[in-house]
């Protein structure tokens, strides 16, 4: 199995919780990886496993809001469920990219 990127994505986007209030437009840099499988006839399967990143945080709000269930409104109008998983913005995914 070998891993690779199969898209960057960096801009600005609209960081709010999961109850709807909006916390504002912060600065994104995510990542989102495939492994890709062997199908077990000499081919290969790439499968969406995960999205790596950092969202912009100020002040103390990177505290304030570690473990919170969010949501990242990305520019291109996808939208992906996370919380940080340190003060400093990095995140983790809570399910995949959606429309």
């Amino acid at each position: 199995m070998k891993r690779e990127r199969v898209e960057t994505l960096a801009g600005n986007g609209t960081v709010s919780k999961a109850d709807g209030s909006v916390i504002g437009e912060r600065a994104y840099a995510l990542t989102v990886w495939a492994d890709i499988l062997s199908d077990g006839h000499g081919g290969e399967t790439p499968r969406v496993t995960s999205t790596e990143g950092r969202i912009s945080v100020q002040g103390p709000e990177g505290t304030a809001l570690l473990g919170q269930n969010l949501i990242l409104e990305l520019e291109d109008g996808r939208l992906l469920p996370f919380f940080f998983m340190d003060a400093n913005g990095k995140i983790c995914p809570r399910g995949d990219l959606r429309k």
